[in-house]
């Protein structure tokens, strides 16, 4: 049995390593609908950006856009508050007897993998321990906060039921990690994941139990997996060999090779300002972007629920370097039961799973596909002039004719993509009134597999050109997610790119040159885009492989296809 990935949180404490280029951070807000306010007792409400933007600095030195939130309107007053959806939060310890989410947790559908490989709550209810826990409990606060206690904020899916895992600090195993993706829960929310300096193996008894969790959970309907993208725009090398701490490379969500299953739902993180944050793991296999916040001092972070007390969690009376809210000095924060410091895809996860909540109660008979393409057919195209982009460490890393990364790609279905928000911006509203009304056209998935088979083509060194290499595929499919496996001998394959056209002409970034990653060879590794959702899969498919940098030289020995897709 192969060993089983390590996992590492995807936490906001992920060192900011450099800016994007200008492309990434100097756009125009999308235009913003008329807006009903949000109203009620819960005292931080008015403060949670990402629920309703009006422009407010929720404690820092900085005001955010206004609009620029996951436009959940009107939706709680039109009863849509994910009553009888059940969302699992798979993380740290999580304060469930908090005050602004106790009234929301399901003890018998909680687990404490401290106990055993899979473990109901044995009652010495909350499991805190220390100082440790507060990632999970902001995560689900995000999710499922109370609305209308007259404490704290309010989740996305303020009526859900909650159930807390406890599988972060627990000893990892494959029976645990088996067993947080099982069971009688509707969504799942994974804020965590694996350094990607590396291409990260995954045990394929995972793969199996999730395409299970897609097909057979929820009465055949599927579960619904949400994942946290990753906080690696830029990372540091030493994560993976401590001979190179400090050293930045370049994360692509795609190298974690869970994330390159068209299993889960990726979401990446946006500020308060519509756009990228500066630590957003890009890649092809994202699916949607929502609010990831940032560090709540000079620019507005995610606010919500914290440790209680002030001498535990992220707010804390005696730390420095944070705002007054997350010290308790402000009378709305005075027992630092909450924070409002939080950035990081583990934040832009549980605001969409809570969505993702939504939609199910509007309409349970949703399956996983379901939920995928109204996400994707509603998302909205924020940072709208983002253009191709250059190497963001410069231009001695780039390469005179090769576009480093692409803007927003218009595919042959009219689906608009980008490698660092998916299909664009989470829009709730849109969202849950468009699954209200679904009615499923997507059919049966089918998988069609197609290989190359023995080549033997090399690479030509520090070239545009590449070696490209096509395959024509016969069966006639709506594509929903192209699955690459690709090998390339190579002594540095961080300097490699890999690109795919589809027969309609839409091309696919799925590894961009010189990353830094550290690796030889590539062997079985899988990549996954999702540029090319609803195109005809039949014809010439071309991979494309390009050398990005001087003196090592590669072969590119075979490579598959993997269509995921209907009839149309």
């Amino acid at each position: 049995m192969k060993s089983l990935i390590t996992l590492i949180l995807v936490l906001n404490v992920f060192a900011l390593y450099g800016c994007k280029s200008s492309s990434g951070t100097s756009s125009t807000a999308a235009t913003v609908a008329p807006r009903v306010a949000l109203v009620g007792p819960d005292p931080l409400l008015s403060y949670q950006w990402h629920l309703d933007n009006t422009g407010q600095s929720a404690f820092s030195s900085t005001n955010g856009t206004v609009g620029a939130d996951i436009d959940i309107d009107n939706l709680f007053s039109l009863g849509f508050t994910g009553k009888g959806v059940v969302v699992a939060v798979s993380d740290t310890n999580i304060e469930v007897d908090h005050e602004d989410l106790y009234a929301n947790v399901s003890i018998p559908l909680s687990r404490n993998y401290l106990n055993s490989s899979s473990a109901s709550w044995p009652g010495n209810k909350p499991w805190v321990s220390g100082n440790t826990s507060e990632h999970g409990t902001s995560v689900m606060g995000l999710i499922g906060a109370v609305a209308n206690n007259a404490v704290g904020g309010r989740g996305v899916a303020p009526g859900v039921t909650l159930a807390g895992f406890n599988f972060i600090e627990s000893t990892q195993s494959l029976s645990r990690y088996l067993d947080q993706a099982k069971g009688a829960i509707d969504v799942f929310n994974y804020s965590y994941g694996t350094d990607t300096c590396t291409v990260v193996p995954i045990d394929s008894t995972y793969i199996t139990q999730l395409k299970y969790g897609v097909t057979s959970q929820r009465s055949g309907k599927g579960s619904i997996y949400v994942k946290a993208a990753g906080n690696e725009y830029f990372g540091n090398l030493g994560a993976c060999n401590a001979t190179y701490e400090g050293n930045a490379y370049l994360g692509n969500a795609n190298l974690e090779q869970v994330n390159a299953f068209p299993y889960t739902i990726l979401a990446a993180a946006l500020t308060s300002g519509n756009v990228l944050t500066e630590y957003s793991s890009p890649g092809s296999n994202l699916w949607i972007s929502a609010p990831g916040g940032e560090d709540g001092v000079t620019k507005p972070g995610i606010i919500s629920t914290d440790l209680t007390g002030c001498s535990k969690g992220y707010s804390k009376s005696n730390i420095t370097g944070t705002n007054s809210f997350d010290t308790g000095v402000n009378p709305l924060n005075a027992g630092c039961n909450y924070t409002s410091t939080l950035e990081g895809t583990s934040f832009s996860s549980p605001i969409t799973a809570g969505t993702v909540a939504l939609m199910l109660q509007a309409n349970p008979a949703l399956t996983w596909r379901d939920v995928k393409h109204i996400l994707a057919s509603t998302a909205v195209k924020v940072d709208p002039t983002s253009t191709n982009s250059s190497h963001p460490m410069g231009a001695s890393h780039d390469l005179a004719g090769h576009i480093y990364e692409r803007g927003w790609t218009h595919n042959a279905a009219g689906y608009w993509f980008h490698n660092w928000y998916g299909f664009g911006a989470l829009d709730a509203k849109a969202a849950v009134l468009m699954a209200e009304t679904y009615t499923s056209h997507l059919g049966t998935m089918v998988e069609s597999l197609f290989s190359s088979g023995a080549i033997s083509q090399a690479i030509p060194d520090h070239s545009a050109a590449g070696t490209t290499n096509t395959i024509n595929v016969t069966s006639n499919l709506v594509v929903e997610s192209i699955q690459l496996t690709v090998n390339v001998t190579h002594a540095y394959p961080g300097e490699l790119g890999i690109e795919i056209t589809s027969p309609s002409g839409t091309v696919s970034n799925v590894m961009n040159i010189n990353s830094g990653m550290i690796a030889t060879n590539l062997s079985n590794a899988l990549f996954l885009s999702n540029a090319f959702y609803g195109e005809t899969s039949s014809g010439n498919w071309t991979i494309k492989v390009i050398d990005g940098e001087v003196a090592d030289t590669g072969t590119l020995t075979s490579w598959k296809i993997n269509v995921y897709g209907h009839a149309p």
